[in-house]
């Protein structure tokens, strides 16, 4: 078929916390940039660099208590 839609395939992984078992889903676009976990780092560290932002805006210099590399 010539409008055949291609997906990246779904991921099943289950988690199992005290007597509960989660069965966690998930699947990716086939054109994405990145992975999962670059894109979360990413995320966390753009909100390091909001709050370091926000806390020179208001005078202090210090780095906020949690660093992720």
């Amino acid at each position: 078929m010539q409008n055949e839609v291609r997906t990246a395939p779904q991921m099943v992984r289950e988690y199992k916390i005290g007597n509960t078992t989660y069965v966690v889903k998930s699947h990716s676009r086939p054109d994405a940039t990145e992975d999962a976990v670059s894109k979360v780092k990413r995320l966390i560290r753009n909100d390091l660099r909001k709050k370091y932002c926000k806390q020179i805006e208001k005078g202090s210099r210090q780095l906020p208590a949690a660093r992720y590399n």
